[in-house]
């Protein structure tokens, strides 16, 4: 799995828990080791589904 972009939100794989973990746009602005995960989510679908509606 990879890492992806959507709507300017960053989708980053997380192998050691094998799920997804979402930052929003604001978050993306902090330092990495700053930032808070949204939500974890197990699929692709999970992740643009979430966006669509936050």
């Amino acid at each position: 799995m990879k890492n992806f972009k959507y709507k300017n939100w960053l989708c980053e794989w997380d192998a050691e828990n094998q799920q997804y973990n979402l930052y929003t746009p604001s978050e993306l602005e902090q330092p990495k080791s700053f930032r808070d995960v949204e939500i974890e989510c197990q699929t692709i679908e999970q992740c643009k589904e979430f966006i669509k509606n936050y």
